[in-house]
């Protein structure tokens, strides 16, 4: 009986491992530089808005890190790009994306006023937009404040001047794939700080 009793146990425990299996997704992470050990070489960087704007690889300890100031804004909305597409799209059943990074600073309170009449229009001091070459089907926020009851709810709120690792949920992408993806650095003065980036398309069996 105690025999039958432990060949029951590793049958089962073989369909739990081969159901585990069945449901993995292999993954490949198709960024280019998403360590920045190259600098910003593969990305393309934008800016808007009036103010100072420092944007530079800096080495700290065996790392390289992105360190992204606006200052001098005078409370006008303004914003930082940096983004890389896949052309033709990067194909998969889903994807997402994985940040490292640290907020050292943000001026703006709230996702900006207007994002309670637009919240397309909302401003995080760090923003994760992707893209299939239709529509934008990723928009999330990283933020160090909640906004109030009537603002935009699409962010995480994440301690200041503390690095932290965020992934995005797998979003769908098949059939049209993945095109661009884009990190917002947005609001009034900010630093932000990313040491790595990686976007990852999954396939499943």
């Amino acid at each position: 009986m105690r025999k039958l009793h432990v060949l029951l146990m590793v049958v089962m425990l073989g369909a739990l491992i081969w159901g585990l299996n069945a449901y993995a997704q292999p993954m490949e992470d198709i960024t280019f530089n998403g360590a920045f050990n190259d600098g910003l070489k593969g990305w393309k960087v934008t800016k808007d808005g009036p103010g100072e704007f420092t944007i530079k690889v800096e080495k700290q300890g065996n790392k390289n890190v992105l360190h992204i100031i606006r200052k001098g804004s005078h409370r006008k909305k303004g914003y930082v790009c940096i983004s890389q597409e896949w052309n033709p799209p990067a194909k998969g059943d889903s994807v997402y994306l994985e940040i490292q990074a640290r907020i050292n600073f943000q001026q703006l309170k709230t996702s900006g006023r207007w994002s309670k009449k637009d919240p397309k229009s909302a401003c995080y001091p760090i923003h994760l937009l992707i893209y299939s070459p239709e529509k934008c089907i990723y928009d999330w926020g990283i933020t160090t404040r909640d906004n109030p009851p009537g603002y935009p709810m699409n962010y995480i709120v994440k301690p200041d001047k503390q690095w932290f690792y965020f992934d995005t949920v797998p979003t769908p992408i098949k059939g049209t794939g993945v095109k661009r993806v884009e990190i917002k650095f947005e609001g009034y003065d900010f630093d932000v700080e990313v040491n790595a980036v990686k976007t990852f398309t999954a396939k499943q069996f």
